[in-house]
């Protein structure tokens, strides 16, 4: 990887080094957050890693998901990351790669026994919790559900005031990365059980670092390539393990 970096560098002006990339994210474990003012998270720490690498300048922001995809759109120098890659959003961004896998289901308590959901479309006929904007709200509305219905929130602490909704019976749905879902509930000292899958969403769930349109071509092309070396690499794997997540 390194030899790949050098090679990778001597290509980029010293000039276009001078400008910080920013880096646009949002409170959203174990994927992306802050813990006791420390950043972390699985995509955090290939981000580090990566950017690193570059020896370019940047910083890391963390804001509202509503905040982020404004200030990634606006800004020519933006990346953001972890992102889904819906169709709604492809000529938004410059899709620099994959960052990890994630699966995306709806969730409900596991004693709601009474909850069947055969087809997308069963949502509609419960109560559901979604983040303002966030790919699976917009993924249900693309479905023809109306999702001006749904408990919408937004915030570092939306999922788990979500989770505490659906304990407290007003809402009884609850789509959410896997990964999240599972943290959420950990995170609130209780087992995994207490949770049960009632239906994955189809569709690419995977999480992008994606660039802003007018985005350095010269700098994007060494944070793809090196980014794409580091996910062939032991350390990507074992990254992954630790976290959770399972390699496509």
């Amino acid at each position: 990887m390194m030899q790949l970096m050098v090679l990778l560098l001597s290509a980029v002006s010293f000039g276009s080094k001078s400008e910080v990339i920013n880096i646009y994210t949002e409170h959203f474990p174990p994927y992306n957050f802050q813990h006791e003012g420390e950043m972390a998270g699985v995509s955090v720490e290939i981000i580090r890693e990566v950017m690193d690498s570059t020896g370019f300048d940047y910083q890391i922001m963390f804001n509202p998901w509503i905040r982020t995809m404004t200030e990634a759109r606006r800004d020519p120098n933006g990346l953001i990351f972890s992102i889904a890659r819906r169709s709604f959003r492809e000529e938004q961004f410059l899709w620099v790669s994959k960052l990890v896998p994630a699966t995306q289901s709806v969730f409900a308590l596991s004693e709601r026994d009474d909850i069947v959901l055969e087809t997308i479309s069963d949502i509609s006929k419960y109560s559901v919790t979604t983040e303002i904007d966030d790919s699976r709200e917009i993924l249900l509305k693309e479905q023809g559900i109306d999702i001006n219905q749904f408990i919408r929130l937004s915030g570092p602490n939306a999922r788990f005031i979500q989770y505490e909704l659906l304990k407290k019976g007003r809402a009884e749905l609850w789509p959410i990365p896997d990964a999240v879902a599972f943290y959420v509930v950990k995170e609130l000292g209780e087992p995994s059980s207490s949770i049960a899958k009632k239906l994955e969403l189809d569709g690419d769930g995977d999480y992008y670092l994606a660039a802003n349109l007018n985005f350095p071509e010269d700098k994007l092309t060494v944070i793809k390539e090196l980014l794409d070396s580091y996910k062939r690499t032991e350390q990507y794997k074992e990254l992954l393990t630790e976290w959770g997540l399972k390699q496509n």
